[in-house]
């Protein structure tokens, strides 16, 4: 083998040759992504599965294509490494859950590239049981004891006031179910139960009337279920809603008057439509001379609101899965009618 030079001098043979390469393997994982990450019946790839892709794409920009014999137990450590460490991308360092994600997918082409019968490598022992745990930077670890960054309720107030009847529906959705846009995006009128007693409230300790509404739904992401009391405001939006969607001819509750759902799964960014409506509405809220200086948090912050309101009220020890039925209300809002002289939106 070093005589005609595929093997360069000095080097150990390896045990075993494998005819193949790095990049070669990462093509082929990729078929695997895609055929697994398609919704059934279509050839359409589910927005997960996009995710997935840029990052096998990523691990070929950054790693070279060394032959698979190549890649034993410090290869593979050396590349893990790469990705713990967070490396600088086109916006900075990559952030912890970035990172925990490409270190995830790696692991998972490891095990695919042992179980599949089209190439014999197989993974190095003690592989499975390196630390594979992203550390924080020490101003992530100040940040996680401090509460996150979300709105006040004057704050949410201010947004209440200068938004759309469909911005409105965005607002007390997020705040209420802590739902973000995949979630609200996929949200349909049989996920949602108007002035409907709960039928097992008897069974789940708690007090139910024919004046209570709720959304149940599956989270696109886990298939776990869920369910969520809503508040009388919250309500009322997602009758309009219902009443708008039925108006349209859809189902859907985030739907455009061309009857186009706002969470697109074929785009590359599934939910563009829900992050510019978000933007539309900070910005109209700065325009306000009173409120140049209005703070800009992202759309995601809405989900986390309300289990961080709970947190300073009621402490660490309030359950997790009852932050989004608990019976607060938008009252503190200050909701202004969804018709009169607020503007139509113009989705």
């Amino acid at each position: 083998m070093r005589e005609v030079a595929a093997i360069e001098p000095g080097r150990t043979l390896p045990e075993q040759l494998i005819p193949d390469t790095l990049h070669e393997a990462l093509d082929d994982f990729s078929e695997t992504v895609r055929l697994h990450n398609i919704f059934p019946g279509t050839p359409d790839l589910k927005p997960y599965g996009r995710l997935r892709l840029e990052r096998v794409k990523r691990f070929k920009q950054a790693h070279d294509d060394i032959p698979l014999h190549d890649l034993a137990y410090d290869t593979c450590t050396a590349l893990f490494a790469h990705w713990l460490s967070r490396p600088v991308g086109q916006r900075g360092p990559k952030s912890r859950d970035n990172s925990r994600h490409h270190v995830g997918e790696l692991m998972r082409f490891f095990r695919w590239l042992d179980h599949t019968d089209k190439y014999r490598w197989q993974m190095p022992r003690g592989l499975d049981g390196i630390a594979r745990k992203v550390p924080k930077t020490d101003g992530e670890r100040k940040l996680s004891v401090i509460t996150k960054q979300v709105y006040t309720v004057k704050e949410l107030a201010t947004l209440n006031r200068h938004a759309t009847p469909l911005e409105r529906l965005l607002l007390y959705i997020g705040l209420n179910c802590a739902m973000g846009a995949a979630e609200m995006g996929r949200l349909v009128a049989g996920d949602i139960f108007l002035g409907h007693p709960h039928e097992h409230a008897e069974r789940l300790h708690f007090e139910s009337t024919e004046v209570d509404s709720y959304v149940r739904f599956l989270r696109p992401k886990t298939g776990v279920f869920g369910e969520w009391l809503l508040w009388p405001e919250t309500s009322v939006m997602v009758r309009w809603a219902l009443e708008r969607s039925s108006r349209i001819g859809s189902d859907v509750l985030f739907v455009s008057e061309k009857r186009q759902p706002w969470y697109n799964e074929a785009a590359s960014n599934a939910q563009y439509k829900f992050a510019n409506t978000w933007t539309r509405l900070l910005a109209r809220v700065r325009k306000s001379k009173s409120e140049a200086e209005f703070r800009t948090l992202p759309f995601g912050t809405l989900r986390d609101t309300l289990p961080d309101l709970l947190r300073h009220r009621v402490g660490t020890t309030w359950p997790r899965c009852a932050w989004p039925t608990a019976r607060l209300s938008t009252q503190g809002l200050r909701a202004p009618s969804h018709g009169g002289s607020n503007r139509a939106s113009a989705a």
